[in-house]
């Protein structure tokens, strides 16, 4: 058998020698083989390369991926930037390192529970400048911890080449300025998709999205299921000056938008401006978003030269500072729609809109929309085109005036079938109409100023939350009306969470359907084809192309 031995715990015989060698040999292997080195990194990289959690990665200079090159860094690896440190000293700042995407591309590619992450070899923010994307360079970002650094993507493109920005399920925190902050120019054409993301601690905005310069730049794409909370300044910021924008914000979280209380548009959740875009038609859609805790606006749209689209559907808009939704346009033509959105218990009005030059530009429809507790007038409107506001719920608004809405201009208000609440409701009731009603500022107050018609109102509070389903009302002409003409102007409001293709109306009790003109505000024009009795319907085809059986019916003669 042999002579036999034990050290450390360890004991065996002469003839074993050979086995406790090799057992030591692979031990010392897996030990030597688990240990993570730190690679430096500073300078041009040369070559396609991947960075892996093999290793950790640390930037002591700029790093820049020129054109043909590609960066991955794959998921779970950990890339630290000296602190306040750039040993290149070039750069865009040269006292801090960046990683440069300088006409190469960059793809960080995490996973979902190993994601790739960049962060400071120190803890303040502003620690590193972030990532620079510059001269055409592409960028996916997916799965990625951003942190510390001054903004998390600087994304500038300046000429006329195609482009995605991709940011999904990362985070971005602690930073000294932005989350993502994107620069089109020059004709660039450029398509975003920022989704699932989470923004906190932003010295200034979670997200700015600019387009200038050119009439043929164009910024399309989709913000979506965000997350951005207690940032010093906007959580997004769509800035449009030439160009052509369409943007899609999506089932957005955005709350804690910088301190104290404030006018300013610096601090609305949202806050879109539209300058100079000539024949462009640039399109925002809100659909879905929760707002709250902004130290100024809800929702801020500024238009000036311009002709724009905006539609807010089924959004929650509460306890901002100020107005809960603010549209100031100095010409132009501006096409607003609200539809299925409760604005509540913010600081100032619940709805403000501001025509302030001539022609003008505001073409406001407000259907089925809950608007109450606000601590100013509920609707504030200050232009000469007719305003349509249908089947909301108004009420509990302004603590001073009680005023639902406050109509500051020559422009009429069409306001039929809404809920008033019950103190309203009841003056309404009390005597014969139409009247001056102490909720309701318009011509009975000052002969300067458009009517408000609140006729037909509902007689009770439609439920909440709204529902989304796709519905069209018939607003005129109303049950039973004897009609003397051989035409008449059919209208109706349609809602649908789903986007409208189209408003159908019969007028034969469903037997055959005609196109409307208008979506959210519609009409028909009907040309009688004899004395009689008719059943008038209306329904919605939404985007899916199902017609809807969802109908309101009038009886006429």
């Amino acid at each position: 058998m042999g002579e036999c031995f034990s050290f450390n715990g360890m004991s065996g015989c002469k003839g074993n020698r050979f086995v406790v060698a090799c057992f030591l040999l692979v031990f010392l292997f897996i030990y030597t083989s688990s240990a993570s080195a730190v690679i430096q990194h500073s300078g041009v990289i040369a070559a396609s390369d991947t960075w892996d959690n093999t290793d950790t990665h640390l930037v002591t200079g700029d790093v820049s991926i020129p054109v043909n090159v590609t960066l991955t860094i794959s998921q779970a690896t950990l890339v630290q930037f000296q602190a306040l440190s750039d040993s290149t000293n070039l750069g865009v700042n040269p006292t801090v390192s960046e990683l440069i995407v300088d006409g190469g591309t960059l793809v960080i590619d995490g996973a979902a529970g190993n994601p790739v992450t960049l962060t400071s070899t120190g803890t303040g923010a502003g620690d590193w400048q972030g990532i620079r994307v510059i001269n055409g360079g592409q960028l996916t970002v997916r799965y990625a911890n951003i942190e510390y650094a001054i903004t998390g993507i600087d994304y500038q493109h300046s000429s006329a080449i195609t482009s995605t920005l991709t940011v999904e399920d990362s985070s971005f925190s602690n930073l000294s300025q932005h989350g993502v902050y994107l620069n089109s120019t020059g004709g660039a054409q450029t398509t975003v998709s920022i989704l699932r993301n989470g923004f906190s601690n932003l010295g200034e905005r979670g997200i700015e999205l600019r387009s200038t310069g050119s009439s043929t730049t164009l910024l399309q794409g989709t913000l979506a299921d965000n997350t951005i909370a207690t940032t010093g300044k906007s959580s997004v910021y769509l800035y449009n000056v030439s160009g052509q924008q369409n943007l899609s914000l999506n089932n957005n979280l955005l709350h804690t938008i910088g301190s104290g209380s404030s006018t300013s548009p610096d601090f609305a959740g949202v806050r879109i401006e539209c300058i100079s875009t000539g024949s462009n038609l640039p399109s925002y859609t809100l659909v879905g978003n929760e707002i709250h805790s902004a130290a100024s606006q809800g929702v801020y749209l500024y238009t000036s030269q311009s002709t724009t689209d905006v539609v807010l559907n089924t959004n929650h808009i509460h306890g901002n500072s100020d107005k809960g939704f603010y549209q100031y346009s100095y010409r132009g033509d501006v096409d607003v729609t609200l539809m299925n959105n409760e604005i509540n218990t913010n600081g100032g009005r619940g709805l403000e809109i501001l025509d302030a030059n001539t022609p003008q530009a505001i073409h406001l429809v407000a259907v089925h929309n809950s608007i109450h507790d606000n601590s100013e007038e509920g609707l504030y409107l200050d232009t000469r085109n007719t305003v349509y506001a249908n089947f909301n719920n108004l009420y509990n608004n302004d603590v001073t005036n009680g005023y639902a809405i406050y109509n500051n201009d020559s422009g009429a208000v069409d306001a039929r079938y809404n809920w008033w609440g019950t103190t309203l409701t009841a003056e309404i009731n009390a005597s014969a109409n139409p009247k001056n009603l102490s909720g309701l500022f318009d011509a009975f107050d000052d002969i300067s100023k458009g009517t408000v018609d609140y006729g037909k109102h509902l007689g009770a509070q439609q439920a909440e939350p709204l529902s989304t389903a796709p519905t069209s009302w018939v607003k005129s002409p109303a049950d039973g009306t004897v009609i003397k003409a051989s035409s008449y102007m059919i209208e109706g409001s349609a809602t649908s969470l789903e986007p409208i293709v189209r408003v159908e109306v019969s007028t034969d009790g469903g037997t055959s359907w005609n196109t409307a003109t208008g979506k959210a505000q519609w009409s028909y024009a009907w040309t009688i084809p004899a004395d009689g009795s008719y059943q008038i319907q209306s329904r919605v085809v939404t985007a899916n192309s199902t017609a809807v059986s969802y109908t309101h019916l009038r009886s006429h003669e």
